[in-house]
């Protein structure tokens, strides 16, 4: 099968090999040549030098980019893939707005290709092991398509898009305001001299372990790769109410929690891994502690 694979980023390099690795043929564009003439050294794939080139040699689009506006751009570009979209599959895997996957679907589909929504759980290790969780919009048999399953382990179909786009924001918008609120349980325990050590033993012998047994030897490690960006966990975030105010509801934990970690990543921590909130939470608190403690009662 020929694939085209735009996007080469840290989780689109690590799907894209994994696609080379099953010996899929290969037409790759990135935004930076930098990346995309890496991956045709590493990988022996074709090269693009526009969305339009890698679709147009392809049966199957993947598109694997940043935010709302750079697959817009990447679809209705000057050279974008739309332009020869007749008969192919794009398959769409960017965390983005509901809004933007229903208008790229609807584009698509004028345009005479068929629009898949594929989003994915896991980081870039398990992109590389074929070991993704994939949530698949659209129809059921796209649940099917062989490139989608060859870096998946599992591909969940969810319904017609935009709910695949859903299900990804709302657990990702789930486990980050998780992650931000141990930053703050950590904060609250060192404001009050107790040391994180003994407070992440105490949360070890309630239902709550899984989620220290997570993150305690990563948050707080500043040496911790990085495995999805904090800039891009504030990004998913502000999507996530962005979403539900787009209903007609009103967000009040999200836009507080995206704070958080906007916060953190203008404190310099933008492309450290989101997980560091918590290390930016407790170093906040550590920065007042003597204050703190001084007013202990």
């Amino acid at each position: 099968m020929k694939v085209g694979f735009i996007g080469l980023g840290s989780m689109g390099y690590s799907m894209a090999s994994r696609l080379a690795e099953k010996g899929f043929t290969l037409f790759v564009y990135n935004r930076s040549r930098e990346k995309s003439l890496k991956f045709s050294r590493e990988w022996g794939a074709e090269e693009c030098r526009s969305p339009a080139d890698a679709a147009s040699l392809s049966d199957v689009v993947h598109i694997m980019v940043s935010d709302d506006e750079a697959l817009m751009d990447v679809l209705l570009g000057g050279k974008g893939v739309l332009r020869v979209v007749r008969g192919k599959v794009v398959v769409q895997s960017s965390t983005v707005t509901p809004m933007a996957s229903y208008r790229a679907y609807l584009l698509t589909k004028e345009s005479g290709g068929r629009f898949v929504e594929a989003p994915v759980l896991g980081s870039i290790s398990e992109a590389r092991k074929g070991k993704l969780i994939s949530f698949i919009g659209g129809e059921s048999r796209d649940a099917e398509l062989m490139s989608v399953k060859a870096y998946s382990s599992k591909v969940m179909y969810v319904g017609p898009v935009p709910q695949a786009s859903v299900i990804k924001l709302a657990i990702n918008a789930m486990f980050l305001t998780i992650t931000a609120s141990l930053g703050e349980a950590v904060a609250l325990a060192e404001s009050w001299g107790v040391e994180y050590g003994k407070l992440f033993s105490a949360i070890k012998v309630s239902w709550m372990r899984g989620i220290v047994e997570r993150y305690e030897n990563r948050s707080l490690n500043p040496q911790f790769p990085t495995r999805f960006k904090m800039v891009l966990a504030a990004k998913d975030l502000s999507y996530a109410f962005r979403a539900l105010r787009y209903r007609g509801f009103t967000s009040l934990i999200f836009p507080a929690v995206t704070n958080t970690y906007l916060a953190a990543s203008a404190s310099g921590m933008d492309s450290r891994d989101y997980s560091h909130v918590v290390l930016y939470l407790r170093d906040l608190v550590r920065g007042k502690l003597i204050k703190s403690l001084s007013s202990t009662p």
